[in-house]
């Protein structure tokens, strides 16, 4: 069929197609190719605990609960019961520490030692006995977060009951200098300046989300690093909000949800 058709071409003289101009060459660009902003980091804990909270487009949150750390019993969700003691009276032990347990019908309460045998944070003390009926708790939970040579952080939690609908439940963020058995504040490790910019703008996208307040005292090192930290927003009821210092730093909304904040406070 081709062979008829160019014999047919050649006696009809058929135009010959038109070659298609080459394509331009383009120059190569000098323009700089624009960075891929990093997606928001949140903060994480062992075995994976809590859940992420959206706190503003660059900013993200962990949330995490008291029954988190100890879920309640099925029968009876308003309340929180610890494991049982421990082998050895220790429920774990990271870098050295250890948190120790020990346990008696009012439930468990935690406490913890470092690598030298000394007690870096002593238990709880208990209440009165007889302000609890029978079937009453009064317990502390810890969970380490991070342990390095010099500081160890943990999230610590109680819980009371006496009867009613619920136990009253709280969870706090603690950082211990190891050599001086004291929890430290943030200001031992940035200017004060930092901090009150950082506290500044947690508390802005804290309240704007309605989850709790966060000050220089309670935070965290992940992994024990002091370039690593985390601020705890504390909610009412045992719950935390962890915020990466990092994401705050960089972060155009929660300036934004900081002075809006500042404004409300002024009126």
């Amino acid at each position: 069929m081709r062979r008829h058709f160019c014999t047919l071409c050649l006696l009809l003289g058929c135009a010959r197609p038109t070659p298609r101009p080459a394509a331009a060459t383009r120059p190569p660009s000098t323009e700089k190719p624009r960075p891929i902003a990093a997606a928001p980091s949140v903060p994480r804990l062992p075995d994976g605990l809590g859940h992420t909270v959206s706190l503003a487009k660059d900013v993200l949150g962990l949330e995490v609960w008291l029954t988190d750390l100890v879920p309640p019993p099925a029968d009876d969700p308003g309340t929180i019961v610890s494991p049982s003691e421990p082998a050895g009276g220790v429920r774990e032990s990271i870098g050295g520490v250890s948190v120790k347990s020990t346990c008696d019908h009012q439930g468990c309460v935690d406490w913890l030692q470092d690598a030298d045998g000394e007690t870096l944070l002593a238990p709880k003390p208990r209440l009165p006995f007889e302000t609890f009926p029978e079937d009453g708790t009064l317990e502390s939970i810890i969970r380490i977060t991070g342990v390095s040579e010099a500081y160890a952080s943990f999230v610590a939690g109680s819980s009371a009951y006496s009867g009613g609908a619920h136990a009253d439940n709280d969870l706090v963020c603690v950082t211990l200098d190891r050599s001086t058995r004291v929890p430290i504040a943030l200001s031992t490790l940035l200017p004060e300046r930092e901090v009150a910019m950082l506290v500044r703008r947690a508390n802005g996208l804290l309240l704007l989300a309605s989850r709790g307040r966060a000050d220089a005292r309670g935070f965290l090192l992940e992994d024990g690093d002091p370039h690593k930290i985390v601020l705890c927003g504390v909610m009412d009821g045992g719950g935390v909000v962890l915020i990466r210092a990092e994401a705050l730093r960089d972060s155009a909304e929660a300036e934004a949800a900081a002075a809006a904040r500042d404004a409300f406070l002024a009126r």
